[in-house]
């Protein structure tokens, strides 16, 4: 619910260049969105919050499309999908 990675799969490893030790735990936020781009426009706080936003909501958007930041500093345009996490009470929990 915090926007921390807790899995990473094959693909987006080798896509990225990243390793799952660098990956999971961290902040989906800040380890794949581009720094200068983010900062500059707000880009990344309005992601964050509004990611927010919606898993509070339970309403997060099915399908996202972003470019992405390997670990050689490359910029990639990646889409993928999400899906809200719910505890057998209903309860959102990623």
């Amino acid at each position: 619910v915090e926007g921390r990675v807790t899995f990473a799969n094959p693909f987006l490893l080798a896509l990225t260049g990243w390793t799952a030790d660098e990956v999971i735990g961290q902040s989906w936020f800040a380890r794949f969105l581009p720094t200068d781009v983010t900062a500059e426009r707000g880009e990344r706080a309005a992601l964050l919050a509004e990611f927010r936003r919606a898993l509070a909501a339970g309403e997060i958007w099915p399908h996202a499309e972003h470019e992405l930041l390997t670990r050689a500093g490359e910029r990639r345009l990646i889409a993928w999908d999400n899906t809200v996490l719910r505890a057998a009470d209903g309860r959102v929990i990623g």
